[in-house]
């Protein structure tokens, strides 16, 4: 069974231990919203991400792909809520706060 956490963050996390994980998330994937639902991931949980633009299409989904941690979101939000015109593009400073350097 998959343990699903949700935590707000508000600021860059410092260290992996404020996300309750062993290292934080390195890679960031944006994309369709079945990834997660899809057994993708063998343990994850979800992050409310607060950023001086606004949420985020979604929660950002950290999961673990192996031995690495993943940041996953999906850029229409849960449910297609965004068509393409309106999706809220302003969401890169949220998964760079928490420290994913590659896209």
């Amino acid at each position: 069974m998959v343990e699903v956490r949700k935590l707000t963050v508000t600021r860059a996390p410092v260290s992996p231990g404020e996300l309750g994980i062993d290292s934080l998330p390195y890679v960031g994937v944006i994309g369709g919203s079945g990834l997660y639902e899809a057994g993708f991931f063998s343990e994850y949980f979800e992050v409310q991400l607060h950023t001086p633009y606004g949420l985020p299409s979604d929660n950002v989904v950290i999961g673990r792909v192996g031995s690495e941690w993943v940041a996953f979101l999906p850029r229409h939000g849960r449910g297609h809520r965004y068509p393409p015109h309106r999706i809220p593009y302003r969401l890169m400073p949220g998964l760079c706060g928490l420290s994913v350097l590659r896209l």
